[in-house]
């Protein structure tokens, strides 16, 4: 199995995973995204191929789970020695297919249809939350011995 031997190099890495290798031949294919994906907020998606010599097409697909009956997200990218066989692609998730209600666990599922032939699939939980936070306090710094008070609003 491969692995992504320098993380740092690629934007955003340490809030990627790898979910998804293949292997074909001496090639190596790798998907990789968060490992919740948030509903309307744009996300990064990694395709790679290991040790490619030629172009290689990768269709990038999200499709709701379980039916896989409504494609939420389609797009293509080209694999190139320009761009060392790498892509970071930026999807979105409507919000319109899923249930505001954050207690409900959403999936969908994310693939990765290499032209080669190979194709990498993973389910992957939604959130419909937008995750921000914010924390008002009543001093603008803090010592190690200080105490204060927050208010937290989300």
């Amino acid at each position: 199995m491969a692995t992504l031997t320098s993380p740092r190099r690629y934007h955003g890495a340490n809030k990627l995973h790898v979910i998804s290798l293949g292997q074909k031949y001496k090639l190596q294919m790798v998907l990789s995204a968060p490992n919740l994906l948030r509903v309307g907020a744009t996300e990064n998606i990694f395709v790679e191929c290991q040790e490619c010599a030629t172009n290689l097409d990768v269709q990038i697909l999200v499709k709701n789970f379980p039916s896989e009956s409504i494609k939420l997200s389609d797009q293509t990218v080209t694999l190139n020695n320009q761009n060392n066989f790498q892509a970071l692609n930026k999807i979105q998730i409507p919000a319109q297919d899923f249930k505001d209600d954050p207690e409900l666990k959403q999936y969908v599922s994310l693939e990765a249809k290499f032209s080669d032939g190979t194709n990498l699939r993973k389910v992957v939980l939604v959130s419909v939350q937008s995750g921000y936070l914010f924390i008002q306090t009543d001093k603008p710094l803090y010592t190690p011995n200080s105490r204060g008070k927050s208010l937290y609003r989300t």
